[in-house]
């Protein structure tokens, strides 16, 4: 049939793909297999305009299942917060603090990350309410003492204090001596609050 390549590879197919979208790997892979397929068919399926068809639909498919899965993700999100500020009230933010603190004690830096790992639905791993009752509970066992538990009221306890931390040193970089002698206590409090959740 006129119009059709002698080698599957000969085709020219302009697909239309969302803003910032691409075919990875493994799409390519198969769409190869799809036009080969229909190449060795010959007739009407192998023509040029049956094969780019098919590879629109395909990315069709694709960017509804994509959105699909962001929708699921955004539902899942506001279903989490909206369980969590039911059960905790006040005092979710300070529980999501000490969550935080669970992961960089015992994963050190990076592993709030771990949050964000989509599953195979869409959803993401930290808006699981089961997963962040588990590591605030932890949190709060291994943090309890005055200091870390404060910190924790106002978000992410290891940075809360770090940050802390950083004032005071930079009121001796600044030349503020008298100032900084007067934070000394604190610092010394601060410093041992990270040491015991496993930052120096």
């Amino acid at each position: 049939m006129a119009g059709i390549p002698e080698t599957a590879d000969g085709y020219k197919i302009d697909v239309k793909l969302p803003e910032g979208e691409s075919f990875d790997d493994s799409d390519k892979e198969l769409l190869d297999t799809y036009t080969q397929k229909l190449h060795e068919s010959g007739g009407l399926m192998a023509h040029p305009k049956v094969v780019a068809g098919l590879h629109q639909i395909y990315a069709d498919m694709r960017a509804d299942a994509a959105a699909q899965l962001m929708a699921n993700a955004k539902a899942k999100h506001e279903e989490t917060q909206a369980t969590l500020d039911k059960e905790w009230g006040a005092e979710k933010e300070r529980n999501i603090g000490f969550a935080n603190s669970t992961l960089q004690r015992y994963g050190g830096e990076g592993t709030k990350e771990l949050l964000k790992t989509p599953m195979a639905d869409g959803t993401l791993l930290g808006d699981h309410p089961p997963l962040v009752r588990m590591l605030a509970q932890i949190g709060r066992e291994v943090g309890d003492d005055p200091i870390f538990t404060e910190a924790a009221s106002k978000g992410d306890p290891i940075e809360t204090l770090e940050a802390r931390k950083d004032k005071i040193l930079a009121l001796r970089r600044e030349g503020k001596h008298k100032e900084y002698d007067a934070k000394a206590e604190d610092l010394a409090r601060i410093n041992a609050a990270l040491k015991r959740h496993g930052k120096s």
